[in-house]
């Protein structure tokens, strides 16, 4: 094989481990790990926005924080402006982003994989794809495993899971001003 297919193939295989990915909206400080999200009593990061266009209601705007709680009637996020709560009487779409994970360490072992299938010989031609294809499907899964678009689910996330406690007082959380720092939110009082 001349080093020009080489290097195509190796770059076919590269970038076939790169794409795929979804798009987690949450910044980066606050994607817990899968174990830390179960320790931490933070709630994870939710992005409301509301469905279609010409929504003209006072919550048409995309709003996104740490999410409260989720109940019947509202989304209860934490922004840096306070609490705020988006009705859910109109359409919304909801991501929340429960905990970070590692897509792109599976890409780098696949794309490893990858590369030793230089070793081949003519198999190459087979092996190589299975490598990008396998890769890509379990990059892709990894990507979306902590990014939840359905609010049942998302409850769990929550703060308070069960909705705001009786008697909740808005203004003890104060607004976001942080992200997570070692699972600790840092609020201003």
């Amino acid at each position: 094989m001349r080093a020009s297919n080489v290097w195509s193939v190796l770059s076919l295989v590269i970038a076939s481990q790169l794409s795929g990915c979804a798009h987690n909206p949450a910044p980066k400080g606050w994607r817990p790990s899968a174990v830390q999200a179960q320790q931490i009593t933070r709630g994870g990061w939710i992005v409301v926005e509301p469905r279609g266009s010409g929504v003209s209601s006072p919550d048409a705007s995309r709003v996104e924080g740490e999410l409260i709680a989720i109940d019947d009637g509202a989304y209860h996020v934490l922004t840096a402006g306070g609490l705020h709560s988006v009705s859910r009487s109109a359409p919304h779409r909801i991501t929340l982003v429960a905990f970070g994970t590692s897509p792109g360490a599976i890409a780098a072992w696949a794309s490893v994989g990858g590369l030793s299938t230089l070793s081949h010989g003519g198999f190459l031609l087979l092996t190589a794809p299975m490598w990008a294809v396998t890769g890509v499907v379990a990059a892709a899964k990894e990507s979306g495993a902590g990014i939840l678009h359905d609010a049942d689910r998302a409850r769990a996330f929550a703060r308070f899971p069960q909705g705001l406690p009786p008697g909740f007082d808005p203004a003890a959380l104060g607004p976001l001003v942080g992200s997570p720092a070692g699972g600790a939110l840092v609020q201003r009082r």
